[in-house]
């Protein structure tokens, strides 16, 4: 079993199972005194290090739940499936322009 750090374990204890209800991330924020730049890292840590299958989605039930079912599973990675293409156009784009020399300021 994993072994948590306090406030890992505090965000694990706040963070909702099931995408019935969401917690979002200012209101984690306050509930922990964290700035949500830290709550995002602490968020990706618990995923990709301890394995939390935290989601986090937007719309009408904006915010974070602890995926529980493939129902849920497959309701977290469709933004991140869009986004990971999204950025895939972009460097493509990036990548296939043609740089112009720069003009001289003489």
């Amino acid at each position: 079993m994993d072994k948590f750090n306090k406030a890992e374990q505090q965000l694990i204890n706040l963070i909702p199972k099931g995408n019935e209800r969401t917690v979002s991330l200012a209101d984690l924020a306050r509930l922990t005194d964290t700035d949500s730049r830290k709550l995002r890292a602490l968020i990706f840590h618990l995923v990709t290090v301890h394995h939390i299958p935290i989601a986090g989605v937007h719309g009408t039930q904006s915010g974070y739940f602890i995926v529980t079912n493939e129902q849920e599973r497959n309701q977290a990675l469709q933004p991140l499936v869009s986004q990971v293409s999204e950025l895939q156009k972009r460097i493509q784009a990036i990548t296939d322009t043609e740089l112009k020399k720069p003009v001289n300021a003489d």
